[in-house]
């Protein structure tokens, strides 16, 4: 049986290498978004899902 792996490391990535938002303070809310919190909303989605 095939098992689902979320790829929690390519999101990562994209959020932060490729659109950079963490440098997109002036959006509101986007201030919280550090590196530590979208990888705990990202694995905790990965677990629901897997």
């Amino acid at each position: 049986m095939p098992s689902y792996k979320a790829p929690v490391e390519d999101f990562l990535f994209l959020f932060h290498e490729l659109l950079q938002i963490d440098k997109r303070s002036d959006v509101p809310g986007f201030g919280d978004l550090t590196p530590d919190m979208t990888s705990a909303i990202l694995e905790g989605g990965a677990k629901f899902c897997e």
